[in-house]
C-alpha cells in the first residue's frame, strides 16, 4: 500500500478521494442492500408497480421488447395522465406496438377471450370463443352461428329486431318495436312464425308520412303465423297480434334504402 498526498494506492489500484467519499456514505452491508434489488434476468415482483407520469399526458410506458432481432419492435402499455391525449382521457390505458400487429390469444384449446365492461367481478359482456364465435350479451354458444346477440342490433343507425326473433305473443293490444325508422328507408322484409309455420311480408314505407303498405309474400294460409298487423309509431316500425295470443316470433330479415 502506497499513500501519497492525493492518492491511496492498494495493490496497484489507485483509490481517489471521491471513491472514499462514496464508501463513507454507505449505511450498511453492501451485499445486503444489493440483495433487495430485482435482478435483470427474470425478476419477481410483489405488490404494485408504480410508474410516474411525465409531462406529455402519458405515464412513462411499461415497455416489453424482444432484443433478439434489430427490428423486433416494442409493445408498450401506457396509462394516460390527467391532461389526456386525443380521444384518450384520464385513466385510459393505451396498448401499442411500434412495428407489428397486436395479437391477443388464450394460447390454449377450449379457452376463450372474455370481455367485462364493468367491475372485473361483473358478468361477462362479450365472449370470443375458441372456435371464432362472437357472443354478445350471452355466454351460451349454440355452436353454429358466428355472431350471437342477446338483445337488439343497431346497424346504419337503426335498431334491428334480434336475429333470434321478438316474441309477440300474449295479447292483442301490445305493439312491439321492430326497427327504428330512418328517412331513407323504403321497404322492409319481415318473417312471422309459429311452430313450424312461417309467413313472409313485404312492407313498403313512405318517408315523412308514417304510411305503410304491407302484403304477404306469398300467403301461406296459416292463420296464426299470418295474424299480424304493422304500423309506424314513435319512430319505429311496430307489429301487433290481431286475433290470436299464442306465442309467435317476428324477424326483420332485410331493410331496403331509398
Amino acid at each position: 500500500m502506497v499513500i501519497s498526498w492525493n492518492n491511496l494506492v492498494i495493490n496497484g489500484t489507485t483509490v481517489e478521494a471521491a471513491d472514499l467519499t462514496n464508501v463513507a456514505s454507505i449505511t450498511g452491508d453492501v451485499q445486503t442492500q444489493l440483495g433487495t434489488k430485482a435482478p435483470l434476468a427474470s425478476p419477481t415482483f410483489t405488490g404494485e408497480i408504480n410508474i410516474s407520469t411525465n409531462n406529455a399526458g402519458y405515464s412513462t410506458p411499461l415497455i416489453l421488447k424482444n432484443n433478439n432481432t434489430a427490428d423486433s419492435g416494442k409493445f408498450s402499455a401506457v396509462l394516460v395522465g390527467p391532461t389526456g391525449v386525443g380521444p384518450l382521457t384520464n385513466g385510459d390505458v393505451l396498448l401499442s406496438s411500434d412495428t407489428g400487429n397486436i395479437h391477443i390469444s388464450s394460447n390454449k384449446n377450449g379457452k376463450h377471450l372474455r370481455f367485462i365492461s364493468n367491475s372485473w367481478t361483473a358478468s361477462t359482456s362479450m365472449t370470443l370463443n375458441d372456435t371464432g364465435n362472437l357472443l354478445v350479451g350471452t355466454t351460451t354458444d349454440n355452436g353454429v352461428d358466428k355472431l350471437q346477440v342477446n338483445g337488439s342490433i343497431r346497424a346504419n343507425g337503426s335498431n334491428i329486431a334480434p336475429l333470434m326473433g321478438i316474441n309477440c305473443g300474449g295479447n292483442t293490444t301490445t305493439w312491439y318495436n321492430l326497427v327504428a325508422i330512418q328517412a331513407n328507408f323504403s321497404k322492409f322484409q319481415v318473417a312471422t312464425s309459429e311452430n313450424n309455420y312461417i309467413q313472409f311480408w313485404d312492407i313498403s314505407y313512405a318517408a315523412g308520412h308514417d304510411a305503410l303498405a304491407f302484403s304477404k309474400a306469398p300467403d301461406t294460409g296459416h292463420a296464426h303465423s299470418s295474424d299480424f298487423t304493422f304500423r309506424v309509431s314513435n319512430g319505429y316500425l311496430q307489429c301487433k297480434n290481431v286475433s290470436y295470443t299464442t306465442s309467435r316470433l317476428v324477424y326483420v330479415i332485410n331493410v331496403l334504402m331509398a
